[in-house]
């Protein structure tokens, strides 16, 4: 019988090298009728979108029954947990894509729970939202250091080792926040821990409690990511409380009403929508309310601009409210038509909705037929993305520019006895233009001269040759309407001044004084390379100069004068 089975397996072994030899030749061929590198694979876009689509995930777990008789049994948990989730899936009201609902006992051991959690980590993308909700005993455990640790109770807790048997609260907020990526994430912890209502803590721990001199200092993470909320049915020191005329825990029971029925009353800001800050707030007055004050509900959360956590609002809201929005308020696109991906979605200025991802934006000149803007652009969810700032790019002033020209000006005031009353000389200005948030804002550094002929009243109306050169600086606002743009900005510069006598009989007087003025003007650009630009300005300073009696005295003056520039884009 062993000699068969020998004979068999040799029989076999021979085979499979025959097989094997002649599949070698076939194999070598086609590894060298293939290409080395990385062979192009067929994707699908619609699939690639759909998969990267922001998700509403939630897991709600919720505990009535416990292997360990020390914890008694919860009347409520299991119903919150199912409710909960039925008024995050109503399209009326949360609209979540995917529920996971933990409430039997072959589901809510620790083991079970955790891997729950870890497949679902693994599945979310940065832009989805999830919650975690969980609803059952909390205990509390004290070690002879002086340490003091929060528990969640799952159905398989060991009273006496919480350590190895139960969810230690620090640890699942270091898991929110080091494994779950998506950017909107809410955990919602219905327990307490301080041994009465839903919680239990063994006769050690309470002992050690009571030889205490401090107030116990329990290990939670305190720091939150933004749009990251985790919230509590009650201090640890307090009791989470089940009521049977509820049906319900009873910060949970509020929690329902907040998101459900009760929204357009939890809707501090009347935006259609119920964040999480808004849902929290509405239940924890309530809860306080209802139970006298002995269970007042906790939360730590981060908001940061339109990064808010929204729970509940109907399908239509929640949509709105999660998409991204392309805006545009300058008066440099006005009339334009906007198109996003092919489509036209009408005449700016305006706000306009768009499905977070990636998306063809064009603006258009209806009169010109000119692309002001074309581009492709990741918008996420909450996010606005301004056009005008990708206007900016198209803009003939991109950065640096330089104007060249000629300026005419005049003198009045008491200075105006000792100058000309006209002078004309070359101007220079180096301009620096800023985008992004700063895109409205220009600097100027500016130098100019001037030289005038004309009556020396102050002397007796003798004639004079006056020189003047002027270097300074400034800022401007500026406000772009098409292709060209409006500005007005303050000036300070240091002027130089001289005046000479035509028949050379007295020397020549000089004055060195600073100057404050203000300038305005339009920058009309032709092409993305040359424009021209008109301007006006006033400038007041106070110069030193000799009266009749050749006595020096301080005059004030006002420099009321015109430019036009020849413009052109340095980069």
């Amino acid at each position: 019988m062993g000699r068969d089975r020998d004979t068999a397996r040799e029989t076999l072994t021979v085979l499979c090298m025959l097989a094997l030899a002649a599949a070698l030749p076939a194999a070598a061929q086609d590894r060298s009728a293939t290409p080395r590198g990385l062979a192009d694979a067929p994707v699908d876009g619609d699939l690639l979108e759909e998969a990267y689509e922001p998700r509403r995930v939630a897991v709600l777990v919720g505990v009535d029954d416990y292997d360990d008789g020390a914890f008694p049994r919860l009347r409520f948990a299991a119903d919150d947990a199912m409710a909960v989730a039925e008024v995050l899936h109503d399209t009326m009201f949360g609209g979540f894509d995917e529920l996971v609902l933990l409430t039997g006992r072959d589901e809510t051991g620790r083991a079970d729970i955790l891997a729950t959690l870890d497949d679902i980590a693994a599945t979310l993308h940065r832009n989805d939202t999830f919650v975690f909700y969980f609803s059952g005993h909390g205990t509390l455990s004290t070690d002879d250091s002086g340490r003091t640790s929060l528990y969640l109770c799952t159905r398989d807790t060991d009273a006496d080792r919480p350590q190895s048997t139960a969810l230690r609260v620090d640890l699942l907020q270091r898991f929110f926040k080091n494994r779950v990526h998506c950017r909107r994430k809410v955990m919602v912890l219905d327990s307490c821990h301080n041994g009465e209502a839903k919680s239990f803590v063994d006769d050690g721990t309470r002992e050690r409690m009571a030889r205490r001199r401090s107030p116990l200092d329990p290990a939670i993470l305190t720091r939150v990511g933004e749009a990251e909320a985790h919230l509590f049915a009650a201090a640890f020191h307090q009791p989470a409380l089940e009521d049977p005329e509820l049906g319900h825990g009873v910060y949970t029971w509020f929690l329902l009403q907040a998101l459900g029925e009760r929204g357009p009353l939890a809707d501090l800001d009347g935006d259609g929508v119920i964040s999480v800050i808004e849902a929290h707030q509405y239940a924890r007055d309530h809860t306080i309310a209802h139970t006298g004050g002995a269970q007042v509900p906790q939360a730590m959360f981060r908001e940061v601009g339109r990064e808010e956590i929204f729970l509940s609002g109907g399908e239509g809201a929640l949509l709105a409210a999660e998409r991204g929005l392309l805006t545009s308020y300058s008066r440099l696109l006005a009339d334009c038509q906007i198109h996003v991906d092919g489509v036209p979605r009408g005449m700016l200025p305006k706000a306009l909705p768009v499905e977070p991802g990636v998306h063809h934006v064009e603006v258009v000149e209806p009169s010109t037929g000119r692309v002001v803007v074309q581009r492709a652009v990741r918008i996420g969810p909450g996010q606005a993305l301004s056009v005008d700032a990708l206007a900016d790019e198209r803009r003939p002033e991109k950065s640096a520019s330089l104007a060249a020209g000629a300026s005419l000006f005049g003198v009045a005031g008491p200075y105006g006895d000792s100058y000309p009353a006209l002078s004309v000389g070359p101007d220079l200005s180096l301009r620096w233009r800023f985008h992004g948030p700063a895109r409205n804002v220009r600097l100027t550094v500016d130098l100019s001269s001037g030289h005038g002929e004309g009556t020396y009243v102050a002397a007796y109306d003798v004639p004079v040759a006056a020189h003047m050169v002027r270097l300074g600086g400034g800022v401007q606002a500026c406000a772009d309407v098409r292709r060209a743009s409006f500005w007005i900005g303050p000036r300070m510069q240091l002027i130089g001044v001289s005046i000479q006598r035509l028949d050379d009989e007295v020397a020549a007087q000089a004055a060195l004084t600073p100057a404050g003025g203000l300038r305005a003007g339009v920058d009309l650009w032709g092409n993305d390379r040359v424009g021209v630009q008109l301007a006006a300005y006033v400038d007041v300073f106070a110069p030193v100069v000799r009266d009749r009696l050749d006595n020096p005295e301080t005059r004030f003056g006002v420099l009321l004068g015109g430019q036009v520039r020849v413009l052109g884009v340095l980069r």
